[in-house]
């Protein structure tokens, strides 16, 4: 498998999206496992894009996430 043409709809920062279209705290996804990129073809390598760009940013979110929870148990 090379890509998905479908797969979890996400936000900005790779967060997963539910039925309802709100973030599901704590799960993130980036590149292939990310839908709505491919629709008629796929572009070769532009998942390694996507993964780059979708992971750094969900990192950044999981990071301040973990941050924040931290800061509430001190």
């Amino acid at each position: 498998m090379t890509a998905t043409f479908g797969g979890p709809k996400i936000k900005a920062k790779g967060q997963v999206l539910n039925a309802e279209q709100q973030p599901v705290p704590g799960l993130y996804a980036a590149g292939n496992a990310i839908g709505g990129l491919f629709y008629w073809n796929y572009i070769v390598g532009s998942q390694l894009t996507a993964a780059v760009i979708f992971g750094r940013r969900a990192a950044q979110d999981a990071a301040a996430r973990a941050k924040a929870k931290a800061g509430k148990k001190a």
